[in-house]
């Protein structure tokens, strides 16, 4: 009786214990399991060996090491919307762009700039901005480059013009402009 009994503690102490690792198992799988939404690429950068080119990871779930993440990128339209209205735009404060015109008009516009960073460019803008957000490369780099290249633009037009007739002409030259600026570092621009 006495043997049986030890015989029943063994397996249940087995059963224990092969529960006990396939759910630290488990759990350290699922920890380690990290994806990729739709509309991003994602570089993965590892604290011990940098960034991994040999690929551009797509959108799925990819197991990864203790010391791996993934720095991601959106691949959809994005829209940075720069406004006068504390409502709207990606700050939810009033933020529009502030022009001075050729007849030295300070005036503040309201300018959206639609981009995205393609997938050949990943890489440029990695080494460009390094593991810095989407969100931040937007509040401050897409931003400080609109800013610039408005004013540049801005000058070239009187206040009366760039709120009619030319404003049009105006966002093409700007949209340009933010193309030759931003392709440099990864970023494409759609329209400005």
């Amino acid at each position: 009786m006495l043997s049986r009994f030890k015989t029943k503690g063994k397996l249940f102490g087995c059963l224990f214990l092969v529960l006990i690792l396939g759910a630290g198992g488990w759990s350290y799988y699922r920890l380690n399991l990290q994806w990729i939404p739709a509309g991003y690429v994602g570089i993965k950068f590892n604290a011990r060996s940098g960034a991994d080119r040999s690929r551009v990871y797509e959108p799925e779930a990819y197991f990864t090491g203790p010391f791996d993440q993934f720095y991601l990128y959106p691949t959809r339209i994005q829209n940075a919307v720069y406004t006068q209205d504390p409502a709207a735009g990606e700050t939810k404060s009033a933020d529009g762009i502030l022009i001075t015109t050729s007849d030295t008009a300070n005036t503040t516009f309201d300018v959206s700039v639609i981009y995205r960073i393609d997938k050949q460019n990943v890489f440029l803008a990695f080494d460009t901005f390094g593991p810095i957000p989407i969100e931040t490369i937007q509040a401050q780099h897409i931003r400080r480059a609109v800013r610039e290249e408005s004013s540049v633009v801005g000058n070239q037009y009187d206040v009366y013009s760039l709120m009619g007739p030319k404003r049009v002409e105006a966002s093409h030259m700007l949209s340009e402009r933010l193309r030759d600026k931003l392709a440099r570092k990864g970023i494409t621009i759609i329209q400005a």
